[in-house]
């Protein structure tokens, strides 16, 4: 028979995951939306969630997103807008979670690739035209939109 050890730490050191596959993949016409678990375990078995800092990061390609910040009012989760992340790219958010008052923290990370929309042309001067026969007409269709929104929408908060 072998003998075994248990170490008390005197730290509180919570367990924290986020919700959901570790790499998902979103539309830049999307917001993101990405919710966490976070607790400290007692021990009677109880599962503790008060009293919790929650910090979540933003990188891609190694480099810390700053000035990008969720707009929810839970720490426990996630919020960012819609055409926040550039296309193409893949992010790590990351959660940071420590009790109040201790240093020790968990943390949980996924992986996130914003795909681009679909492509709409906008045709300058409208769909319905008419010239005379003989005329010229020149049809620029030099703006275009990555989003979801209808060729005609595209001038509206892209």
């Amino acid at each position: 028979m072998g003998t075994k050890s248990v170490v008390v730490l005197n730290d509180t050191i919570p367990s924290v995951q986020i919700i959901g596959p570790s790499v998902r993949t979103m539309m830049k016409k999307d917001r993101l939306v990405l919710s966490s678990s976070a607790f400290v375990a007692g021990c009677d078995g109880s599962k503790n969630s008060a009293n919790l800092k929650y910090t979540w990061s933003v990188s891609s390609e190694g480099t810390t997103i700053l000035g990008l910040s969720s707009v929810s009012k839970d720490p426990s989760k996630l919020l960012l807008p819609a055409h926040a992340l550039l296309v193409n790219r893949f992010y790590q958010i990351s959660l940071s979670v420590n009790a109040l008052g201790e240093s020790l923290s968990s943390a949980a990370s996924i992986q996130v690739f914003v795909q681009p929309g679909s492509i709409y042309a906008v045709i300058s001067g409208g769909s319905a035209r008419s010239t005379r026969v003989g005329d010229t007409m020149v049809v620029d269709a030099i703006s275009v939109s990555y989003t979801h929104l209808r060729a005609h929408e595209t001038g509206r908060n892209l």
